[in-house]
């Protein structure tokens, strides 16, 4: 848990070696050190999805030219959304970074997992190293998907004024 009033937004832990030039961010620890252990690239580790874009932030504004950049999000496929997914399409689209969120295709899914911690444990580390180098990056036609934003419908505004209150002012 994070200490209450604590400053989260952009805030990070990195760790690992800086030799391959290759930065990967991720969002849990476990994550990381999974990623570190197959690869050897630097991990810079955001904590959640909600804290990839601001990290990717500073870390792309601060990385020097050459290096590459990774997202390696969560695949939270499980759910009625893919915020990990989703999350790390919009950072790589914004930071200019490669993308990837583990694939468990052909893996016992019964635990449904979701990270590359999850993937290291299922198919051990070359997996997961074979998975962070095929990071893509994201077609102009992604990019454009990404970032486009459906209206709201009528129904939708209803629903998200429904759920204001007073103490949402």
């Amino acid at each position: 848990r994070f200490k209450s009033g604590a400053k989260k937004k952009g805030a990070y832990f990195a760790f690992g070696s800086a030799e391959s030039k290759t930065v990967v961010i991720c969002e849990g620890y476990a994550t990381g050190a999974s990623i570190a252990q197959a690869t050897g690239h630097y991990i810079v580790v955001a904590f959640d999805a909600g804290n990839l874009l601001p990290v990717a932030e500073r870390i792309r504004a601060n990385l020097p030219e050459g290096w590459d950049l990774i997202i390696a999000g969560d695949n939270d496929q499980w759910g009625s959304s893919n915020t990990g997914k989703d999350k790390t399409q919009a950072c790589a689209v914004a930071t200019g970074a490669r993308m990837v969120a583990p694939d468990f295709t052909g893996y016992d899914t019964s635990q449904q997992p979701t990270d590359f911690n999850d993937l290291h444990q299922l198919a051990g580390l070359e997996a997961v190293q074979a998975q962070i180098d095929g990071a893509q990056a994201l077609s102009p036609e992604q990019i454009e998907q990404v970032n486009a934003v459906p209206p709201e419908t009528d129904e939708q505004v209803i629903e998200r004024l429904a759920g204001l209150s007073a103490l949402d002012y």
